[in-house]
């Protein structure tokens, strides 16, 4: 478990993108109102013993964990900051979230309704604490968590090497899809840290964190619970449209991808390219598709300096969409988050280096198994990988 959760670490932490510099965009103003969050039990993170879920709302987002005074809320938005900011701050974010959130979902293919079915009222962090007691029942398999025992078929092969496979595969899907009010329950009743919801429940509204800083290259990112923006006042955005439709199709992503490990399957080139290319910013022309080779960046830490990789990611998106189509690269996002990358399975890597040198293997697998090139033949990503450029050159052709 503590090798999948340093993972979750590396994968998640890593779609900040810049994009500041500019005078903001002008959208409509959309009815809101200041409230006290001792009033109404509504915090950005939760807070047990003093710690806050840092690592999954954001890399810049400590401003709001730890400034647990005031909100600003609207019909879908809760922004939270500094409370020093200008009001206007908080009343801008709001009004682009309020403006671009449904472009998000359209470009996505997805309802809200959807949406928020699928983040479900559970944090995820209730999900992963939840998981882990649940796996901690392989040092006692005739004990339980909550109403949750060890299935007899599981108890059967205690003695054999499949045990910790079978066990991590059963919890790590009852973690991710049970109901919400019963996570939320069960890790209130067994756990000594949590004795509100508050601390577990997530409404239905887009969490906005303001940072207050001033790199371009981290002006936003996407979270499971929302997006985190520079203030406004701050460091206005370059273009609020795209940047904001940008960081929520990453939201996107999260939620309907990522399950109770906090684990993130998606490779960079296609959580950059899905976000880039369907906000509106463009791909690079296919005839530089030679300059930069996006399927060699499976993390951001794989990125090689062009002055347009993110064009690159877009463009290599473009080409599976267009020879697969949206709506079943989407959907290959929602099954992707229903195969379990067990940690106990020959496929995944137990060297660090090699498993940072490979896509996630249920990545692969259902990526073989799904995609196809322009010309309707099955594409594997060893394919994709070493024949890339060839795809785009008879692309554009």
């Amino acid at each position: 478990m503590k090798r999948s959760m340093i993972l979750a670490g590396i994968a998640v932490t890593l779609m900040g993108c810049g994009g500041g510099s500019e005078e903001a965009s002008s959208v409509e103003s959309v009815a809101g109102s200041f409230k006290f969050s001792a009033d109404t039990g509504v915090y950005y993170s939760p807070d047990y013993n003093g710690v806050y879920d840092a690592e999954y709302l954001g890399e810049e987002a400590l401003p709001c964990e730890e400034n647990r005074t005031q909100y600003y809320e609207t019909e879908n938005v809760y922004v939270f900051g500094n409370p020093d900011l200008p009001d206007s701050d908080f009343e801008t974010a709001a009004n682009w979230v309020e403006s671009y959130f449904q472009d998000a979902l359209d470009v996505m293919g997805i309802t809200k309704e959807e949406f928020y079915a699928e983040r479900t009222h559970a944090r995820f962090f209730a999900r992963n604490h939840f998981l882990e007691d649940l796996v901690d029942l392989k040092d006692d398999p005739s004990s339980s968590f909550g109403e949750f025992t060890l299935p007899t078929d599981i108890l059967e092969t205690r003695d054999t090497e499949d045990f910790n496979f079978n066990l991590y595969e059963w919890a790590v899907t009852l973690a991710t899809y049970t109901d919400a009010q019963t996570v939320m329950d069960t890790v209130i009743e067994e756990a000594n840290d949590f004795d509100e919801y508050s601390s577990l429940n997530i409404d239905d509204k887009i969490y906005v964190c303001l940072h207050e800083g001033v790199n371009d290259n981290y002006w936003g990112e996407g979270t499971y619970a929302g997006i985190v923006i520079a203030a406004p006042s701050v460091n206005p955005p370059s273009d609020a449209s795209e940047l904001i439709t940008h960081e929520l199709i990453h939201t996107i992503q999260l939620v309907f991808t990522m399950d109770a490990t906090l684990v993130q399957p998606l490779p960079r080139w296609w959580l950059e390219g899905q976000a880039t290319y369907l906000s509106g910013m463009g791909t690079v022309a296919k005839n530089k598709h030679d300059e930069y080779d996006p399927t060699l960046v499976i993390y951001s830490f794989d990125e090689t300096y062009v002055d347009d990789a993110y064009g690159h990611y877009a463009l290599a998106y473009q080409y599976l969409e267009e020879a697969n189509g949206r709506e079943t690269l989407v959907n290959f996002m929602s099954e992707l988050k229903a195969l379990v990358t067990n940690i106990y399975s020959d496929e995944n890597p137990e060297d660090i280096e090699e498993y940072l040198a490979t896509e996630d293997y249920q990545f692969t697998n259902l990526f073989n198994a799904t995609m196809v090139d322009m010309d309707g033949n099955p594409l594997t990503v060893e394919q994709w990988r070493n024949n890339y450029h060839s795809y785009i050159e008879d692309w554009s052709n």
